[in-house]
């Protein structure tokens, strides 16, 4: 995913469950997903960009309408697990003291 902190493979799997990737790719060490990606289903594409963003400890995150394409179930996962993201002040899973963790922004706009 693109982190150079060492971080648990569970935690990360964790996430990508968490936020409705496809679970034939979960847990996967080595899977060919194509140049861009292309092997990959948009939605899962969508939900590791937002993965990738998440582990990088981002405090503004910017979503398009890009959730449109998970389906209302997969999009309001996605917000709720997004809102707990903000109130916990970053993963909450992850180690990390409470005086480091510093408040979380997430901007969502929607064609609906």
């Amino acid at each position: 995913f693109g982190d150079r902190r060492e971080l648990c493979n569970s935690a990360v799997w964790e996430v990508c469950r968490s936020l409705g990737m496809s679970s034939y790719l979960i847990g996967l060490a080595d899977f060919d997903i194509g140049s861009n990606g292309c092997c990959l289903k948009f939605s899962d594409r969508v939900v590791i960009s937002i993965v990738r963003a998440l582990l990088h400890n981002t405090d503004l995150l910017l979503v398009s309408s890009a959730l449109d394409v998970l389906g209302q179930g997969g999009a309001v996962k996605v917000l709720r697990y997004l809102r707990k993201y903000t109130q916990n002040r970053g993963l909450p899973h992850l180690a990390m003291p409470d005086i480091l963790r510093h408040d979380k922004t997430v901007l969502y706009t929607s064609k609906f």
